[in-house]
């Protein structure tokens, strides 16, 4: 899995949003000769109870969780759940049980949201069970805020001849370029 990335013009800090979200789904229904769908069914939800709520009671810093569970001989569910770290523990678990009741029981799933995410599968999706991601170190680098004037350009040190070459070559290469692009639309 990758990292998320996500940005706004409103504050959602401390907020749990849920929507939009994605689902994931393996399409694969359980099937096993050792266990029943239903008896399946109960490990997979209480595996994702528990799992969100150890998350949830993370820290500040750390609102993740992984747990395996081996369900029989031949099958071993894996889950990770993960909240953004400026929820509250109240928030965090909210977020992980909606996603956690978005998802069907399947082979695997996953359920992609602002501010929180679940996945669980029969494969390890995951390196290792102890993993986490990263507390202390290097402080969170903030943006800056975009609605600040740009920084200065540095001055230029073209003459004016010079500064027509490169409008014409500019020119010269982009209309070609723009012609090309729109005549594959007509």
């Amino acid at each position: 899995d990758g990292c998320t990335v996500r940005y706004s013009n409103k504050s959602f800090f401390g907020k749990a949003e849920v929507v939009p979200g994605l689902l994931l789904l393996n399409p694969q229904n359980f099937t096993d000769n050792n266990a029943t769908v239903a008896q399946f069914g109960d490990a997979v939800r209480e595996l994702m109870r528990n799992a969100s709520s150890q998350a949830a009671m993370g820290g500040s810093e750390k609102k993740f969780s992984t747990i395996s569970y081996n369900f029989s001989r031949s099958v071993t569910l894996y889950s990770l759940a993960q909240c953004t770290p400026d929820l509250s523990q109240k928030d965090c678990d909210h977020c992980l049980t909606y996603a956690i009741s978005q998802l069907p029981i399947r082979e695997g799933g996953r359920a992609l949201l602002p501010s929180c995410n679940f996945r669980y599968e029969i494969y390890p999706f995951f390196k290792d069970l102890d993993a986490a991601p990263p507390t202390g170190g290097k402080p969170v680098h903030r943006i800056p805020n975009l609605s600040a004037s740009p920084p200065a350009s540095p001055a230029s040190h073209m003459t004016g001849g010079a500064k027509k070459k490169v409008v014409a070559i500019s020119v010269a290469i982009s209309l070609p370029v723009f012609i090309i692009v729109l005549s594959g639309f007509i």
